[in-house]
């Protein structure tokens, strides 16, 4: 069904409506065409129930009753002011009466449905905020994991850079390592604080050997705390398609995960 925006509109529609059905009633659309009929009678009547129908479900039940009572007001004067005999003048009463009754049962029907409308529109806002509530509860977990695997790796390379008895190239080399995982770490939150998805996949030629050893290198020192030593050739030259950040990504969180169980 359309419905006017404005409550202006649909006064005006509605008495549009009401002034035609009225006009129907009193006989000045159809009796000139078709002469005093039967059934133009019968059409005058039941024409007055499309406004009452309108304004119950404009405006509920109360909207229906205020526009039964308008028609019935003005329809008094021609019921009363022509020679109905006493069937014909009883029909017409019972006829307002029904103006009522129909008002009250459009009214309460339209009223229902739109209960319905709100409660399922209810409910679906519930279920959104309930999503993204628990949307944020995963990005938590997430965003905990994908911090906690950067500072052990942090952890680790302090220890070593802090040792003076490691060589001062490797201790360049693991200060290297704490920026780019303090790096990671800001990214991580930035993507957190503003909700975003991640980020497109960058596809180029990575050496996964490079990645290997690199994320070898930065849980060697967790790894030894737990007595685990990390040993192995790794082959040379071993080139892919790829993201080099998501990849070092997975090797670093599953290298941490087999460390830490």
């Amino acid at each position: 069904m359309w419905q006017p925006e404005h409550k202006t509109t649909k006064l005006t529609i509605l008495g549009g409506v009401i002034t035609l059905t009225l006009a129907i009633h009193y006989g000045f659309i159809f009796e000139p065409i078709f002469g005093d009929q039967h059934w133009v009678h019968a059409i005058h009547g039941r024409f007055c129930y499309i406004p009452i129908v309108i304004a119950a479900a404009w405006f509920g039940v109360r909207g229906g009753l205020a526009v039964a009572a308008i028609i019935s007001l003005a329809v008094l004067p021609l019921i009363f002011g022509s020679d109905l005999n006493q069937h014909n003048f009883a029909g017409e009463m019972a006829e307002i009466v029904f103006y009522f009754a129909i008002a009250v049962l459009a009214g309460a029907l339209f009223g229902r449905e739109l209960r319905a409308r709100q409660r399922a529109e209810e409910m679906r806002l519930q279920l959104e905020r309930s999503h993204k509530l628990s949307l944020v509860g995963q990005i938590a977990a997430g965003m905990a994991h994908e911090i906690k695997n950067p500072l052990a790796s942090i952890k680790g390379a302090v220890e070593i850079v802090g040792d003076e008895s490691i060589a001062p190239a490797e201790r360049e080399e693991f200060r290297a390592i704490i920026f780019k995982e303090i790096k990671r770490v800001n990214n991580s939150l930035t993507d957190f604080l503003e909700f975003a998805r991640p980020g497109e996949t960058k596809l180029a030629q990575v050496d996964l050997s490079e990645v290997v050893k690199a994320s070898l290198k930065q849980v060697q020192t967790q790894a030894g705390k737990h007595g685990i030593t990390l040993s192995g050739p790794v082959a040379e030259k071993v080139l892919a398609h790829a993201d080099q950040e998501k990849i070092h990504q997975v090797l670093l969180n599953l290298l941490i995960n087999a460390i830490e169980s």
